[in-house]
């Protein structure tokens, strides 16, 4: 099992050479030599079901580091709406649109807050709708070509140290490439911005699939119309991409009984929203504006929950330090739900 820092560093630039040689071919012929077109999916546990992490090959991790068109490609192009750009945070987004809600209910507005969810949205992206969407956004070809390609590999599934017979995908993208976000944003951006165009008194904000939408106003009528035009735009918009929106999406409004009534209608056409007086923006609690009636006991339960899961990854942590690497890995992750478990650190290990 090769490690960048404990092996790769380490070699003499004699065989660092026949790597970058490698590198350098692929990227001038545009193509993937047949024996990296495989990843492996480490199966992580969740509440209700369970969700994978891939593990590329260590060469197209590489190339994922050293790339600079495709990130050159994500500064020059993103939107005012894009919050998961360099130097921004999610806790930062979400912090902004409890203040400017705040600032509304102060004033005499009606605010809301349409947190739109989507099922399974990594497995559910329909690749030629991709790339044309992305050929549309002015994503550099060559290097969606190459992306595509591994993207569309055979995959294998992990379960610990046990390991599937690889499947081929006709659809959905790798969660855990370098990529990956660049081609969520190249998706979503010309769609986002006719969205953003036909509904002024809206404010959108992506944070690769986390797409909030705020809105106030003064008059319950002109608000409840607004909204409702809004979600309408959003829902048929998710069904021309073929992405199904999630029925734990929320709308939490200042006005809860206008809440009800909103999702009332919407659900008669198939929207499904859940009318909520507080609701989970990006690990943040969002009140539209109102105060909290539990907001002591809230923080006190959100740290007594914290402190338990930390003792937790550490009994596992200790328990596992002498196992095999890859499984003490995989099991840690799938207790901490991988936080901060970037392609870089994934280990190879191939059937």
């Amino acid at each position: 099992m090769w490690q960048a820092k404990a092996d790769l560093a380490s070699l003499p630039y004699v065989a660092l050479g026949g790597i970058t040689d490698a590198i350098d071919t692929q990227i001038k012929s545009c193509t993937i030599p047949h024996q990296q077109l495989l990843n492996v999916n480490s199966l992580l546990g969740k509440k209700e079901g369970c969700r994978t992490i891939s593990k590329t090959p260590m060469v197209w991790r590489m190339i994922g580091k050293c790339d600079t068109v495709v990130k050159n490609w994500e500064s020059l192009e993103a939107g005012s709406f894009d919050t998961a750009v360099k130097d921004s945070s999610a806790l930062s987004a979400a912090c902004l649109r409890n203040l400017m809600a705040e600032i509304a209910v102060l004033l005499g507005f009606i605010t809301v807050g349409l947190l739109n969810d989507f099922m399974m949205f990594f497995d559910s992206i329909d690749i030629p709708a991709l790339i044309k969407n992305a050929q549309e956004a002015n994503f550099p070809l060559p290097e969606l070509a190459l992306i595509s390609f591994q993207h569309v590999a055979p995959r294998v599934i992990q379960r610990a140290s046990a390991y599937s017979f690889p499947v081929q995908v006709f659809r959905s993208i790798l969660a855990g490439c370098e990529h990956s976000i660049a081609l969520t944003k190249g998706m979503l951006r010309n769609d986002i911005y006719d969205l953003i165009y036909h509904n002024r008194g809206c404010t959108i904000d992506t944070y690769v699939d986390d797409i909030p939408i705020t809105s106030s106003n003064k008059s319950r009528l002109k608000f409840k119309n607004k909204i409702l035009k809004m979600a309408r735009m959003y829902s048929a918009r998710c069904g021309k991409l073929g992405l199904t929106l999630s029925p734990k999406s929320e709308s939490c409004t200042s006005d809860f009984k206008l809440s009800l009534l909103i999702v009332k209608i919407l659900k008669k056409e198939g929207i499904h929203y859940q009318a909520t007086r507080d609701a989970r923006d990006l690990g943040i609690t969002y009140t539209a504006g109102l105060l909290h009636k539990n907001s002591a006991k809230h923080i006190r339960h959100r740290f007594l929950k914290t402190s338990k899961r930390n003792t937790k990854i550490c009994r596992i942590e200790k328990y596992q330090r002498s196992e095999d690497p890859v499984l003490r890995l995989t099991v840690l992750c799938q207790h901490m739900g991988a936080p901060g478990y970037t392609p870089c650190r994934h280990p190879n290990r191939f059937p």
